[in-house]
């Protein structure tokens, strides 16, 4: 089952490494501080000019400079090198004297000075607009201010002047191919003018004229004759009529809708004005109004037979017109047809010459005065969108910003340098990753720097945790009938002997009889802890030399409990313990005392803890926080187990205060 991981898991790690977590980001405000705070202030003046380029409607000349929609990154990448181009900063470095300012009295101070401000000078396009900003950086603010407008005075002027340049040469390059291209064409005329005059021609048309296409322009010619006569008898006669009479034949003559429509409806009104007369007085209202609108309608008919007639009168001379063109043309044809065709090939020849020198001409010209046009409109519009102000604040360093950045970065630095460190160290600091790694639950937590039990028996805060111990290891007791437990470590300086020790003391004074036996025969240390005799003990036990009262020694500062020390020939002790007599010696005092446990050796490097670990009920394992990689006690673990040693769990020893309550909350908050 995956463990789920609480916020306390990671705020221990944090607790853990808090005086790196401190020390990281104090460097690091340190080093800004002593950076930041030594460094001139700069400040930043910013000029907005919009460069917008206009296309040509059509080519002014094959020379011109073209570009496509598609360019249009192209031209504004070109436009900011050609601000930061020498003829234009150098005219800036003239202007403003910046030579004298930051360089004088030094060699090449003109050429030192361009070379700050190209370095000062930063042109960067918008993107998705047509405005390209300039920003200049100095330690004077009236200065960049200066600077920044002046370089973008200098970029209109220079590339007005460069337009004016190339424009010139293009219109004198037009001009001298216009007077070419005349001379041209003033040689093709003079050379049909000869050749007519040669041949005795005054006019040739182009193609040879047939029968039927000379009877077709006469049937033309005929058909426009009678339409002028068509139209010279209308407009005769309505020009003759009265303007009532007009009306009446317009009725007739034309087909127009509305002044159809008029006709009838004066018509209808002048029947109901009869009818109303008849009846009524000539002053009567609906006499004077009906008559009101019949006047109305009869001028409206006058205005409209008027535009009519109008109309028929320039029909006429329309018709007229085309009438005199076509005789015109039927007689120069009928002329023209009478020339031999050999005269008329070398004709078209010359003629289509002049036509063709006509049109380089016209086109010369046209291209010639679109340039001169040009020349006033600029291709490329400048404008200058916002000029630079004096800046009030520096650009750079921003003290207050670069202090909190770098705060927030040393904390976020040494956050994940604690956990990467936390990651790295394989030693067993947490209750998680002991029953993570080890699969044994944590029976008890003790305290760093808890006193011996042995010597201050009345102290309650310290017998705390082996409370805790001792309710686990009864509650395991009565449902796995455990009576005998070994207590080991690892390695030797984990505190199990001490840890043993206050557990049978403690349990002594909760009224539990217990016998505690130090099985380390290599490095004894329970005759100390309580201050007793080591003369006898189980060394002797196991060997015969004693019998089992002889070698039990009372602890008089804690009734209930009794100790069996190591004995005086501990190293006869370590062949002893892989004897048959130790099973004897559990079997018999099992019995007598409602647990009995065994301070042993550390578990690797030494045979006695797997003989002894096989031996007992149970085995609990002493990890001390934080000492030894979790591979060690794996190892422990897994050498006790193949000694068939059962373990029942992990006393976790010498944690420090902030993490016992720390796993007061785990215990409350974390674990299910």
């Amino acid at each position: 089952m995956k463990e789920e991981i609480h916020i306390l898991h990671y705020w221990a790690v944090i607790r853990r490494r808090l005086l790196l977590i401190i020390t990281v980001p104090a460097l690091v405000v340190a080093g800004v501080v002593l950076t930041v705070w030594r460094q001139p202030a700069i400040y930043r003046a910013q000029t907005r000019v919009r460069v917008e380029m206009e296309q040509p409607e059509i080519m002014i000349h094959p020379s011109l400079a073209y570009i496509s929609p598609y360019d249009t990154q192209r031209f504004y990448r070109t436009q900011t090198q050609i601000i930061q181009s020498a003829p234009v900063l150098e005219k800036v470095v003239q202007d403003l004297d910046l030579g004298q300012r930051w360089f004088s009295g030094q060699p090449d101070e003109e050429a030192r000075a361009l070379d700050r401000l190209r370095s000062n000078l930063t042109v960067s396009p918008i993107e998705g607009s047509t405005i390209i900003n300039v920003f200049f950086e100095d330690q004077d603010p009236a200065l960049t201010a200066e600077v920044a407008n002046s370089v973008v005075r200098s970029f209109v002027l220079q590339r007005k002047l460069a337009r004016s340049l190339f424009l010139d040469e293009v219109i004198e390059s037009m001009r001298k191919q216009l007077n070419d291209n005349r001379w041209k064409l003033e040689e093709s005329e003079a050379a049909l003018h000869n050749f007519q005059i040669e041949k005795g021609l005054t006019f040739v048309r182009d193609r040879p004229l047939d029968e039927e296409s000379l009877a077709e322009m006469n049937e033309i010619y005929i058909r426009a004759r009678t339409n002028r006569l068509v139209k010279e008898v209308q407009l005769a006669t309505l020009e003759d009529l009265s303007p009532e009479e007009r009306i009446s034949v317009l009725v007739l003559m034309t087909d127009n809708p509305h002044f159809q429509e008029l006709r009838a409806l004066l018509d209808k009104n002048e029947a109901d004005l009869a009818a109303l007369e008849e009846k009524f007085q000539p002053r009567h209202p609906d006499i004077r109004e009906l008559q009101a609108r019949v006047n109305r309608i009869r001028e409206q008919l006058a205005e409209l037979a008027e535009g009519m007639v109008n109309g028929i009168r320039a029909e006429y001379r329309k018709a007229l017109q085309k009438e005199q063109v076509l005789a015109e043309a039927l007689g120069e044809t009928r002329l023209e047809d009478q020339l031999m065709e050999e005269h008329r090939s070398e004709y078209l020849r010359l003629k289509r010459q002049i036509e063709v020198d006509q049109e380089v001409v016209l086109t010369t010209r046209r291209r010639m005065e679109e340039a001169v046009v040009g020349e006033s409109i600029p291709k490329v519009r400048i404008e200058v969108v916002e000029e630079a102000a004096v800046p009030d604040y520096p650009f750079r360093p921003r003290k207050f910003f670069t202090l909190v950045l770098g705060a927030i970065l040393g904390t976020a630095g040494g956050v994940a340098l604690a956990f990467f460190i936390s990651y790295l160290n394989q030693k067993l600091v947490s209750i998680e990753e002991v029953e993570r790694h080890l699969k044994l639950p944590v029976l008890s937590l003790i305290p760093r720097n808890t006193p011996s039990l042995a010597a201050e028996p009345g102290n309650y805060s310290a017998r705390e945790p082996y409370r805790m111990l001792r309710a686990a290891i009864q509650s395991r007791a009565r449902r796995e009938e455990i009576k005998t437990i070994m207590v080991t470590s690892a390695a030797a300086g984990e505190g199990k002997s001490t840890n043993v020790a206050n557990l049978a003391v403690c349990m002594a004074k909760l009224g539990d009889r217990v016998l505690l036996i130090d099985g380390d025969c290599r490095r004894p240390t329970i005759d100390r802890i309580f201050g007793l005799n080591r003369e006898a003990g189980l060394v002797d036990l196991l060997s015969g030399e004693k019998g089992l009262e002889e070698v039990i020694q009372e602890v008089e500062s804690v009734p209930g409990l009794d100790v069996i020390t190591s004995g005086g020939d501990c190293e006869r002790g370590v062949s002893l313990l892989n004897s048959s007599d130790l099973d004897e010696v559990i079997l018999r005092v099992r019995s007598d005392y409602q647990l009995v446990l065994f301070d042993s050796p550390l578990v690797l490097g030494v045979s006695d803890t797997l003989y002894l670990g096989g031996a007992v009920d149970a085995v609990i394992l002493v990890v001390e926080h934080n000492r030894h990689s979790r591979a060690v006690v794996l190892q422990a673990k897994k050498q006790l187990e193949s000694a068939g040693a059962r373990l029942i769990g992990v006393i976790f020893n010498n944690i420090s205060p902030r993490e016992i309550r720390y796993y007061a909350h785990y215990y409350y908050l974390g674990r299910k």
